[in-house]
């Protein structure tokens, strides 16, 4: 199959700016190349030559520039598999490079022949039409690097958004800030409908509307007569009041924003029940401590977050980092960082498997894991109403507390039949045939779930080491560079690209257990799944055992061009099963969990 994926890969790879004919049984490829001056074509040397209306000059070109196509896209080939190969500008470097090229083609082919021999003569368009090819212009799921926020990119961000918006309908930037936090800190959105209706916009956010008198906006005094509505205070005291003229002295206003702050509320209203008016910042930082004023600005900066549409908390505890997944056109993307995560549910990336089958997955992980785990070795079913029985005495007379039926521990027979003679000792499969299939069929369901929740495991175990993996790798090229001086960065880089690679292979055969948990059993869809699983993760251990070599090892040039070939070639089969599955591989309905 490797030889044919490699065929239907070159064969691919030339389609992008051409157009395929029909010609005697084969495909043949005619190729126009856009050339700078009209009237011209690229001929076989990459010199432009003037088009002739003569047919047999016309063939020529043709020909020529056939062959020219193919050696670039012979180059191209090369290019994906070593990133470090010179730029060929003479014929003889061209020559070199074709060589070289042929041989990693030749050892990828022997490769993956030799990792499943038993598929070698598997038909290879019958599987490139279940599949996919690996050059298809479909998603292939890879998590793609977004825009990312840090506290200070965040806090420039907001004060951007919040400035251009009071600047253009001419308010104060607390009013901005609010109107902005009622539609989900969209300014564009914003601005439409302040355009369309300014009254309703800022009735519906809680502040003053444009014809409020902004003297109104605070007011702060101290009276020698006032009764605080709140504390029921007469004597002499300093006040403050909104613009809505509510008037409560400035002890209990600190105490009852205090209160808001430390419950993480942010829009404050005015203590007025029946008033909706939002208190402003400066009156937060007037009344409170400072300690306070910053909880409150801290909190307000997280909203900028939290109740955004478009950008979002990186998953990952700890990171702290916040995403903007609105120009994103991938269904992963992944944080500064390299924490990758689903832009829909917003959970690791779990490619192959899709949002419904995850949720399941996880919801069943976190029911049943270890429960079922301890109830197979500890427990018994009732063989009247099966409900579950621990035993908790040396005694076999046990008694359901459920449904008040008396049994042994041992045979599960009822226990009046061991008064007399004692029966305990004899199997009678017919007698038991009805309890046994039911507890034989929970016990299979049991036992197929823990079968993958292991696997599922063991490569989350692996991904719990990726932070350190990548130290070490980074540790490895630094190594080589002290080691051989006269390297540039860029000779050692393949160590950081295999790394890369080995982690992308590893999460998605993660959740490749979660996607075959749910397939049905004994489907063909499954067992070409399986295949494909089976493939990608002998070429993840390969790869994931080279990069733990020493530095003088990896500092080999044959071990260099091992690693940057299996980290090529993992790469297209986890590239080959996404595509597989987006392309209807796993499209029968799923049983549930």
């Amino acid at each position: 199959m490797g030889v044919g994926t490699r065929r239907s890969s070159r064969r691919a790879a030339g389609q992008a700016p051409q157009e395929e004919v029909a010609a005697s049984g084969a495909a043949a490829v005619a190729l126009v190349d856009e050339s700078p001056k009209r009237g011209t074509k690229r001929g076989a040397g990459g010199k432009n030559v003037r088009a002739n209306p003569s047919k047999k000059r016309n063939r020529a070109e043709e020909q020529g520039q056939t062959a020219s196509n193919l050696e670039s896209v012979q180059e191209d080939e090369h290019a994906q598999v070593s990133q470090d190969a010179p730029v060929c500008e003479t014929a003889e470097e061209q020559e070199e490079t074709l060589s070289t090229t042929k041989g990693y083609d030749e050892e990828e082919a022997e490769e993956c022949d030799s990792l499943a021999p038993e598929y070698s003569q598997m038909d290879s368009d019958m599987c490139f039409a279940a599949y996919g090819s690996e050059q298809s212009d479909g998603e292939d799921n890879t998590a793609q690097s977004a825009v990312c926020l840090d506290e200070e990119g965040r806090r420039n961000q907001q004060h951007s958004d919040v400035e251009e918006v009071a600047e253009l309908i001419g308010v104060n930037q607390f009013t901005a800030t609010l109107l902005l936090r009622s539609v989900a800190w969209n300014k564009e959105d914003l601005l439409s409908r302040y355009m369309d209706d300014p009254e309703k916009v800022c009735a519906s956010a809680g502040v003053p509307g444009p014809s409020a008198s902004c003297e109104k906006a605070r007011q702060s005094k101290a009276l020698d007569e006032f009764e605080c509505p709140i504390c029921r205070g007469d004597g002499p005291s300093k006040v403050t009041a909104l613009a809505c003229g509510h008037t409560y002295c400035d002890t209990c206003w600190g105490r009852y924003l205090t209160m808001k702050v430390n419950e993480a509320d942010t829009q404050i209203i005015c203590p007025e029940p029946s008033c909706t008016l939002h208190v402003p910042e400066d009156v937060v930082g007037a009344l409170c401590s400072a300690e306070t004023l910053a909880k409150y600005r801290n909190y307000v900066l997280e909203s900028f977050v939290n109740e955004s549409r478009t950008t979002v908390w990186c998953p990952r505890p700890a990171c702290g980092l916040a995403v903007d997944v609105s120009t994103s056109s991938s269904k992963y993307v992944s944080c500064a960082q390299g924490h990758s995560f689903c832009v829909k549910c917003r959970a690791e990336a779990h490619a192959p498997a899709d949002c419904d089958i995850v949720n399941a997955w996880m919801k069943k992980c976190d029911d049943d894991s270890e429960t079922f785990n301890w109830l197979s070795a500890n427990t018994q079913d009732c063989p009247k109403c099966h409900a579950c029985i621990e035993k908790n005495g040396g005694c076999n007379h046990m008694t359901c507390r459920k449904c008040k039926f008396e049994f042994c521990w041992v045979c599960l027979g009822n226990w009046q039949e061991h008064t007399d003679f004692y029966t305990c000792n004899r199997y009678d499969p017919a007698k038991v045939k009805e309890g046994e299939d039911s507890k034989a069929a929970s016990r299979a369901a049991l036992e197929r779930y823990l079968f993958y929740y292991h696997r599922y495991m063991n490569h989350e175990a692996s991904r719990r080491l990726e932070a350190a993996f990548r130290e070490r790798s980074a540790k490895k090229m630094e190594d080589i560079q002290k080691k051989e001086p006269h390297r540039l960065w860029g000779d050692v880089q393949f160590v950081g690209e295999a790394t890369e690679a080995l982690s992308n292979c590893r999460l998605v055969l993660k959740w490749t257990y979660v996607l075959a948990h749910a397939l049905p059993d004994e489907s063909k869809e499954k067992n070409l799944f399986c295949f494909l699983q089976e493939d990608l993760e002998k070429k993840t251990e390969r790869l994931s055992e080279l990069l733990e070599s020493d530095v003088e090892v990896l500092l080999k040039p044959e071990v260099k061009s091992e690693v940057q070939v299996l980290a090529s070639v993992a790469s297209n089969s986890r590239k080959k099963l996404l595509k597989g599955v987006e392309d209807g591989l796993a499209t029968t309905p799923l049983p549930t969990m």
